[in-house]
């Protein structure tokens, strides 16, 4: 966004407060070129700085400069480039930011999806899991225990699990415990 006549002003006045804080200072800039010195004055213009370009003067800055010598001053002072780099910075951080949001928003919603997945599998385990101890108990049912009878076939006076009903009660247990056989 460009920046108006009043808002250049303002930065201009700014820096050259910053490297001329105090009446009759001088200030030469890195390349050796441009040159900022600040005018003794009173009053309303006590902050009024002469731009210099290989001694020639430039501009003349004070609250009620032209937008010319403004434009002039601020560009020679690399305030122009400085906010150009502030813009490109600010723009591409935005545009990280909001690659970085994607990003972060793909991997919940992966997390999502592996969890989802997680929680199929743990139900299709304990559906199994449930089927085993079915088995398992229809097998000691039929298989698991050992019957005394008194008279013949027909009386049972005894019914007590077997060796093969004894191991399937330890791992069902053991299954129901989480325990491992072994």
């Amino acid at each position: 966004m460009e920046k108006t006549t009043e808002e250049k002003l303002a930065a201009v006045l700014q820096f050259c407060d910053e490297v001329c804080p105090n009446p009759k200072d001088a200030h030469i800039l890195p390349d050796e070129i441009v040159e900022v010195q600040r005018i003794k004055q009173f009053g309303d213009y006590s902050h009024e700085y002469i731009v210099f370009v290989g001694g020639r003067t430039i501009a003349t800055i004070n609250k009620d400069s032209a937008p010319r010598e403004v434009l002039a001053a601020y560009r020679l002072l690399g305030l122009e480039a400085r906010d150009a780099v502030q813009a490109e910075r600010s723009r591409l951080s935005k545009r990280y930011k909001s690659r970085l949001n994607r990003l972060r928003a793909n991997d919940a919603e992966t997390h999502r999806i592996q969890i989802e997945v997680k929680d199929e599998r743990i139900a299709a385990l304990q559906a199994k899991s449930a089927a085993l101890v079915e088995a398992l108990e229809e097998i000691k049912k039929v298989h698991g225990f050992a019957y005394t009878y008194g008279d013949g076939f027909s009386n049972v006076t005894d019914k007590r699990l077997n060796s093969t009903g004894v191991a399937i009660e330890k791992v069902i247990e053991a299954h129901k415990k989480g325990g491992v056989q072994g």
